[in-house]
């Protein structure tokens, strides 16, 4: 008969997609060790290899506590509580972080429980998920006209965080499997992987796992599925306005609205499962405020112009009520030119 400890590791002994190209130096050393023929590029073979170590770490509450704190002095460090980073500053990845704890506390009913070992390293991708972020969506693209930089390490924010983070997690004594684990949740969280041209197929990183996507869609509720709407707003605006490049930004009201229903689509797919339906973990957290707020986006895309007028009209209220909380992006709205379209 199978034991509970057999079944619980078994859940990640499957190759995830986001774990093949491995993106820490140290990591791959590692992996070399075990594995002469790796190339930078993992096999099942080699991770079927890696997985019979059995050699997983469990932190004791105070010492994954300590780590996490660590992770985010880290990233204070880098750059400051608002510095370059309008959202993404170590406020988000707080609360990230608190959301991790909360769908941690849902995988352990279930039951095929998550272990400890794979429960300490869902915390803390979600504390480092971020970690090194340089302020605006895209790494690798200019700020004020969207081009293409040229940077040398060639790194995405997502692949910059598990650079930094995974030495780290290498002298805590995290196993192999562990770390790529990490790696795979942190890059699940890439938010452009699917925005034509926006970054190199090969830098492509949607979410394969259940666990993967579950961590795609705390890091996305700790805004767009806040309860307060006057803070679900702000934290928008701050992404639309503050880290897009300039030429990507809303021309005014009307295209606002329009770039905000397209950012729920993409919220919506993540938060379902492949048979259509919100996954299970995402219903218990986030379910009443996502149907409340799919319900405003349907309005603004109805066929009836009443009702279409009536969400917009909700909307400007909204703004109006959150206008000195981000007065600055909402002027912006306000003044500029009407939509030629």
């Amino acid at each position: 008969m199978e034991t509970e400890e057999g079944k619980q590791q078994e859940r990640n002994e499957s190759l995830s997609p986001n774990m093949r190209v491995v993106t820490s130096p140290a990591l791959q050393e590692d992996i070399l060790a075990i594995s002469p023929e790796f190339d930078g590029t993992l096999t099942q073979e080699m991770y079927d290899q890696i997985c019979t170590q059995k050699n997983d770490k469990v932190l004791s509450n105070s010492d994954l506590y300590k780590l996490a704190a660590d992770l985010l002095t880290y990233q204070y460090n880098l750059y400051g509580v608002e510095g370059e980073h309008p959202y993404h500053d170590i406020e988000h990845s707080s609360g990230v972080t608190a959301l991790a704890k909360n769908v941690v506390g849902i995988l352990k009913r279930r039951a095929n429980p998550i272990n400890d070992a794979d429960a300490q390293i869902f915390i803390l991708a979600a504390v480092a998920h971020d970690l090194g972020h340089c302020g605006r969506t895209l790494r690798q693209f200019d700020p004020e006209t969207g081009e293409k930089l040229t940077i040398d390490d060639g790194r995405s924010n997502e692949q910059q965080a598990v650079f930094l983070a995974d030495p780290i997690l290498k002298k805590e004594g995290f196993s192999i499997r562990q770390r790529l684990h990490f790696q795979s949740l942190i890059l699940a969280t890439t938010f452009d992987e699917r925005q034509p041209n926006a970054i190199p197929d090969e830098e492509k990183f949607p979410p394969q796992t259940h666990e993967e996507r579950l961590m795609s869609i705390i890091d996305l509720g700790d805004g767009a599925l806040m309860e307060d709407e006057v803070e679900f707003l702000d934290r928008t605006m701050k992404v639309l306005f503050a880290e897009k490049p300039q030429a990507k930004w809303p021309r005014n009201m009307t295209h606002w609205l329009q770039t905000m229903n397209g950012f729920w689509k993409f919220v919506e797919m993540r938060m379902k499962g492949a048979d259509g339906e919100i996954i299970p973990e995402a219903e218990a957290l986030f379910g009443e405020v996502f149907r409340t707020r799919k319900k405003m986006f349907a309005m603004l895309t109805s066929e009836d112009p009443s009702t279409k007028a009536e969400a917009e009209r909700q909307f400007e209220e909204l703004l109006s009520a959150a206008h000195a909380k981000f007065q600055p992006y909402f002027e912006k709205l306000k003044t500029a030119e009407p939509d030629a379209s």
